[in-house]
């Protein structure tokens, strides 16, 4: 459906008031597509969500922050072996942020790694004319820091398109982040799935 003038300059109109996508289809009583398509189309950039502008500067972005105590309470849930889900729920903390608490808590209990290194576990890399032994422990090391480094940008990725999704798309993508999380527990439980 063709949109009339009037309803393209009532949502040219919206958008420069700096109303989401979500509140002027409400005002125009169109669908969220709808108004998403046309501004895309006159080359503005949809707002899907509505962030607070601190004191400080103007242009930053306010996002809410994570106290100690809620640092804390994490935490203890997780120690008490709650899921993120459930978490998220009681804390009123996004499941995301939940779930990056949770593995930076798996990582802080893993055991370091044994400090002696025989000849044959060693290897020679020859860097600018000279010849280094390496442990093959360090090179395997080394791989994992990068791979780690990549998947840390991906996931800031992931991020940052969750961000820009609609509020239908974002509860979509939270409902299979819990299917994962009851499938994980399932298999952990014994429970065989299909």
């Amino acid at each position: 459906m063709e949109l009339s003038q009037e309803k393209k300059t009532q949502i040219a109109a919206c958008h420069g008031k700096g109303m989401t996508v979500k509140e002027i289809a409400k005002a125009a009583k169109l669908t969220e597509g709808q108004v998403d398509v046309f501004l895309q189309s006159i080359g503005k950039r949809p707002l899907y969500r509505r962030y607070s502008k601190t004191k400080k500067d103007e242009t930053e972005k306010k996002y809410n922050r994570v106290t100690d105590e809620q640092k804390k309470e994490i935490f203890e849930l997780l120690a008490q072996g709650k899921g993120t889900t459930e978490i998220a729920q009681l804390t009123g903390i996004n499941v995301k942020t939940v779930n990056n608490y949770k593995h930076r808590r798996s990582k802080e209990k893993e055991p370091a790694a044994a400090a002696t290194v025989t000849d044959s576990q060693k290897t020679d890399v020859v860097t600018d004319n000279s010849t280094v032994s390496i442990s093959k422990d360090n090179i395997i090391e080394a791989k994992c820091q990068v791979l780690a480094k990549a998947l840390k940008l991906a996931h800031k990725g992931i991020i940052a398109q969750y961000e820009e999704m609609s509020h239908e798309c974002q509860l979509a993508f939270d409902l299979g982040q819990l299917f994962a999380e009851i499938e994980q527990r399932m298999k952990e439980g014994g429970v065989e799935v299909e």
